[in-house]
């Protein structure tokens, strides 16, 4: 846990600045780091276990990434943001929940092996 955190908080603060003087320009009008999760039974156990070191790595709610997702730019300035997502939602399930809803939302795989066979129609 210590390595991922870690390893987040040192791209949060490298990535940006790297990236905007790689493609030549002057910087961002927003920056938001998420940090992503699949919905699966092992990686909810990890957050609800560790809920509160989850809430300092990310404090923002979902809203900067949802706008992102849905094509609209986010209003904060920064944000960090923790995302659970479904690679593959079916019906009415939506693609991703924030981590309030990733403590009692059911996973819909066992782990990152059962996934990827859903995806690759493997199952």
């Amino acid at each position: 846990m210590q390595d991922s955190a870690g390893a987040y908080n040192a791209k949060r603060v490298y990535f940006p600045a790297a990236l905007a003087e790689r493609l030549g320009i002057r910087g961002w009008a927003s920056v938001t780091h998420v940090m992503v999760a699949l919905r699966s039974s092992e990686s909810l156990h990890a957050l609800r276990l560790r809920e509160q070191t989850f809430r300092s790595i990310c404090p923002d709610p979902l809203d900067p990434f949802a706008g992102w997702w849905s094509g609209q730019p986010p209003e904060r300035d920064q944000a960090s943001t923790l995302v659970v997502l479904d690679p593959a939602p079916s019906g009415r399930q939506p693609a991703f929940v924030g981590l309030d809803n990733a403590l009692t939302v059911r996973p819909r795989y066992r782990d990152y092996a059962d996934a990827a066979a859903h995806l690759t129609g493997s199952r």
